[in-house]
Order: C-alpha cells, then sequence, then structure tokens
C-alpha cells in the first residue's frame, strides 16, 4: 500500500521528466513572430535498425502530457524518419507509442511500465524553430510471465505483482507504481510484464507486515518471493536479457492474514462539538519510536466520525493533519495499540490552529498592477518544530491567505513552530518572490518562531516580480554519461540564499527560466544519477548572470568530463 504522500512524490516524479518552466518570455519580439510553429524531427531506431511505420508523438503544451493527447503525431517513413510540424513555442516530450519497446540506453525508473516516459526526449522550442536530429534509439523489451496460487493451488486473482531491479551494487531497486494493469493477476492467477529493459529482477507478492498500516481490504497475504520464499535473501533472481522472456516466474502464497480496523472521533477541545472535514494523520511506531507520518482515508463527516481498515498488530498515532492547509485545527497524536480486534472509540481532541496576518507589498510596481498580472495570488506559510529538526514522523502544518486589493492576507490553521513565508500564483509561467520579511516594522528572516496560543499579527511582506528569463545550453565535452538520470540548473539571488528558480535540460542541453525580476542571479548544475551509480560529474564553477525585464539573459556552461569527479 502506497501512501498518498508517495503517490504526491510519484507525481513529482513524472512531471520532472518534463522541462521545466514551459513558454517563452513575454515581450520577446512582436507577437506574430511569437506565434510561429516550429518543427521536431529525427530517427527511430530499434535494434540498430531504422524503425519504419512507428507511430511519434510530441507531448507539452496545453497540457497535452497529462491528457495523453499528442500535440502533433505522426509516422516513420521507410527510413525511420520522422517530422513533427506545427509545433507552437513551449516544452515538449517526444516519444513513440510502443510499450514493448524500452530504451536501448535506460538511465531511469521511468520504463517499468510508463508507456508515454520511456523512450521519451524533451525539447525546449522557440518560436519558429526547427529542431532536427532527435533520435529515439529503442531495443526490444524483454518479458517476465507467470502464475500465483495459494497452498492449494488455486489461483489468487487481482493481486498486485512487485517487480524489484537488482542494481549493479547488488542492492534491490525501488519502481514507482506503473500506469499499467499488466502488474497485477488476472482471473486464472497469470500475469505478465512487458516492455522491461534487460536485467536482473526479484518477483514478489503480498504486502510486509512489518510496515503496520497494509491499508485496502480486511487481509492480505504475506509478503512472498518466487518461488515461495519469504526471505528476500532467499528468493530466485530472474535474469532477464534484452527482447527475452522469462516464463514460469510462478509464485505460491501462504494462508490469507487478518487485519484490523480503528474508528474514533474529533471534537473540538474547547467545546467538546465535533469537527467535520478534519483529514487524519496517521503515525505508525516502530522500535517504540514513531517513523512514518502520513494521512489516509477521508475527512471526518458532519459527526465528526472517521474509521479504517488495514492494521496488523503493532503501536499506532492518530491526529488532525494539517500539514495540507486545509485544516483550521490541528492535534497531538492519539496513541493505540493494535494486538488482535478492532480498535474503536478513539477521541481526538483538536486545537483551533494559530494564525499570521499582515500585508503584502510589492518592491518594483504598484500592488494593483501586481495582482492584475497574478490574479489569486496567495501567501502561504508552513510550521515545522522550534528546533528545526525534520523527520519523516515529524508533525507539520501549513495554510494559504489569499492576498485582498489592499494587501492583506491572514493564514489560518498553524501549528506552533518555526515559520516560513512562500508566495503562490495559480499561473505557473508567472511568479513573484519573497525578498524580506518584518513584523511589527523590525525585520525578520524566514524561520521566525510561532509560539504556543499566539497568533501573529503585523507581518509584512515584500515581494518582487518580473518578466526577465535566463536561457542557455549545457555541453558535455565527451556525452553525457550514462550514471546521470538528467541535469538540472539551479538559480539563487546573488549574496541570498533563497531559490530563485531552476529548470531541467532538454535532449540538447537547452534550459529556459522565466519570471526573474530584475538583479543578479548565481546559477549552477546539479546532477541527479542513476541508482546505485558510482561516477561522479566533475564539479562546474558557478556562474552570475544579470536580468532585466522583457529579456532573455544567456548562460551557458561546459562541463569536461576529462576532469575526475568527485567520490561516489
Amino acid at each position: 500500500m502506497y501512501s498518498l504522500k508517495y503517490l504526491r512524490l510519484l507525481f513529482l516524479a513524472v512531471a520532472a521528466t518534463v522541462v521545466s518552466f514551459p513558454g517563452i518570455v513575454n515581450g520577446q519580439g512582436s507577437e506574430p513572430k511569437n506565434n510561429r510553429t516550429g518543427s521536431i524531427s529525427g530517427h527511430v531506431i530499434v535494434g540498430g535498425k531504422a524503425a519504419a511505420g512507428m507511430a511519434v508523438g510530441a507531448f507539452g503544451n496545453d497540457n497535452s502530457l497529462n491528457r495523453r493527447i499528442p500535440a502533433a503525431q505522426t509516422t516513420t517513413d521507410s527510413e525511420g524518419y520522422y517530422h513533427l510540424t506545427g509545433l507552437a513555442a513551449g516544452n515538449y516530450q517526444i516519444t513513440t507509442f510502443t510499450s514493448n519497446l524500452t530504451p536501448a540506453d535506460p538511465t531511469n525508473d521511468f520504463q517499468y511500465g510508463f508507456a508515454y516516459f520511456a523512450s521519451s526526449k524533451s525539447v525546449l522550442l522557440a518560436a519558429g524553430e526547427e529542431v532536427k536530429d532527435i533520435d529515439i534509439k529503442l531495443v526490444r523489451g524483454g518479458v517476465i510471465t507467470g502464475r500465483v496460487t495459494d497452498a492449494e493451488n488455486k489461483p489468487i486473482v487481482e493481486e498486485r505483482v512487485n517487480l524489484l531491479p537488482i542494481r549493479e551494487d547488488g542492492r534491490l531497486g525501488q519502481l514507482p507504481i506503473p500506469i499499467t494493469q499488466m502488474y497485477t493477476t488476472d482471473d486464472r492467477g497469470a500475469y505478465r510484464i512487458y516492455g522491461l529493459p534487460a536485467g536482473r529482477y526479484k518477483v514478489s507478492v503480498g504486502a510486509d507486515a512489518s510496515r503496520g498500516y497494509i491499508g485496502g481490504g480486511i487481509g492480505y497475504f504475506q509478503l512472498t518471493y518466487h518461488p515461495d520464499v519469504t526471505d528476500t535473501a532467499r528468493a530466485t533472481i530472474i535474469d532477464l536479457a534484452e527482447g527475452g522472456e522469462a516464463t514460469n516466474v510462478d509464485i505460491r502464497v501462504g494462508r490469507y492474514e487478518e487485519t484490523y480496523s480503528m474508528a474514533g472521533r474529533v471534537i473540538d477541545s474547547e467545546t467538546g462539538v465535533p469537527i467535520s472535514g478534519a483529514r487524519i494523520g496517521l503515525m505508525i511506531s516502530r522500535g517504540g519510536q514513531p517513523a512514518i507520518s502520513t494521512t489516509f482515508g477521508n475527512p471526518t463527516g458532519a459527526d465528526g466520525k472517521f474509521s479504517q481498515q488495514g492494521f496488523t498488530p503493532g503501536r499506532y498515532g492518530v491526529y488532525v493533519a494539517s500539514e495540507y492547509g486545509d485544516s483550521d485545527f490541528y492535534s497531538d497524536p492519539v496513541f493505540f495499540d493494535v494486538v488482535d480486534k478492532n480498535v474503536s472509540g478513539l477521541e481526538i481532541k483538536a486545537v483551533r490552529g494559530l494564525s499570521i496576518s499582515g500585508t503584502l507589498v510589492a518592491e518594483n510596481l504598484q500592488l494593483k498592477d501586481l495582482l492584475q498580472q497574478l490574479p489569486g495570488l496567495e501567501v502561504s506559510a508552513m510550521t515545522i518544530p522550534a528546533d528545526g529538526r525534520v523527520t519523516p514522523s515529524t508533525l507539520r502544518s501549513s495554510g494559504r491567505g489569499l492576498v485582498g486589493a489592499d494587501g492583506s492576507f491572514q493564514v489560518n490553521g498553524l501549528r506552533p513552530g518555526r515559520v516560513s513565508f512562500t508566495v503562490y500564483s495559480p499561473s505557473s509561467a508567472k511568479r513573484a518572490s519573497v525578498l524580506r520579511i518584518s513584523h511589527s516594522g523590525i525585520g525578520v528572516s524566514q524561520g521566525f518562531e510561532l509560539q504556543p496560543a499566539q497568533s501573529v499579527s503585523s507581518v509584512q511582506i515584500v515581494v518582487e516580480y518580473g518578466t526577465g528569463a535566463i536561457s542557455g545550453n549545457v555541453k558535455f565535452e565527451g556525452g553525457l554519461p550514462s550514471e546521470v538520470q538528467r541535469t538540472e540548473i539551479i538559480c539563487y539571488r546573488q549574496g541570498q540564499r533563497s531559490y530563485a528558480g531552476g529548470a531541467t535540460l532538454d535532449a540538447r542541453g537547452h534550459f529556459l527560466m522565466k519570471g526573474f525580476a530584475p538583479g543578479t542571479y548565481e546559477c549552477g548544475l546539479q546532477h541527479i544519477y542513476a541508482p546505485g551509480s558510482q561516477r561522479r560529474m566533475p564539479n562546474t564553477a558557478r556562474q552570475t548572470v544579470t536580468v532585466v525585464n522583457d529579456a532573455e539573459a544567456e548562460l551557458n556552461f561546459v562541463v569536461n568530463l576529462a576532469v575526475p569527479g568527485g567520490g561516489p
């Protein structure tokens, strides 16, 4: 069972394959020039040979990536050549519709069941630009197939099959949840997973009871590896060749284990009135210490009641969660033990959260002009423990407040602790950045403390907004090693530690970041490595760049692979 937090991280991991900050800077040239369409072309190569008749699509602009509707689509000719035309300026993922194929040089985990992303190449397209030589190299994917049965050889239907790749260092990899049904057994207990890169795998079904909260229905099968062992060290390793098929990878599970439920209600600690709409958080205790904090289930109803199924024996805590900014209340955890029966009668006494109010001021333009550029602008506040320590079990809180026409805002539902502010705009193409913060006329830093039972007013947040952009290219002398999944460029305002913007390189090493206020920024590279890789890229010196409104500042990097990199 995966938590909502994991699903959010999964969504963020998929979205990260697309180059950040779509579009180009407003004001660059005349409107007709910006409206010119461009094209992207290249070849599709399968097994070292040109692939004819392959469907190729461009996803990205107008949210087409999420809607699975290509902005342009074509088919390769007899020489494997494709040409996608009529594309507006923006970021695109160029991909084939071939779930049975896999990248010739896979460098990430998205190839496992993500047909839209497995073989994609990201391209940052300028207005009227013709991008060539975006080649997609593929090989035939492998297949693992088998059957899942119980001790009486009866099929286990609709059971999730887990595929664990073994890294070069011998450790097990972790895959995101594939967007496909092929990882689930059918009515015969059979499964067939295809389009896999060559490699070594372990296959399992069931749930690990040591995690505590299983979720789902009223029971589970114990985590079992092929062929019928519960110890991962004794699991049979599947060696899968390129285009090969591993058959009879069967798994026989033990008996169906029972899980238990818990139920309770949330009340106002002062009035005793039930609280509706409260989201319940869960703490899972391991070794006597809280180890995991997550949320589950639906918000409480009008009677303040909540319930959840899927607990194995262990110690847990439930609380009113406020980390997602959708509650005016919070609470400390109420702990309980699950032994051999359901638990009921839990009562969470919620406390009304603290508030922060004040005004937002624009540094370099009138407030009305800022709000016209950024309609729906909000101030977001997040609290963490006063000591600044954040662990998987840390109880945090956050909230948002809409900025009024006079600049006023109020954020509610916060826990005591160290506060940090951001400003949020519904438009991803435009943004404002926090420049400085003061409280009652005294300058404070990000992270000032919110004391228990003491809401704060008279906070002033000064923001800056701009229409400048930073674009450029990163050149890898000697080619980008396969150990690098992606490279990002990160920028900070010179002399400050606050993040100013960033982007991921496209297939050509190009990047574009927009929404910068005038000023000088310091930018550097960050490499994201494949799991288990030992090689590290050489350090590249940071560079400074000066930005003005309505213009693109150019910034280029060269990474010399002949220079020794850092250690693993």
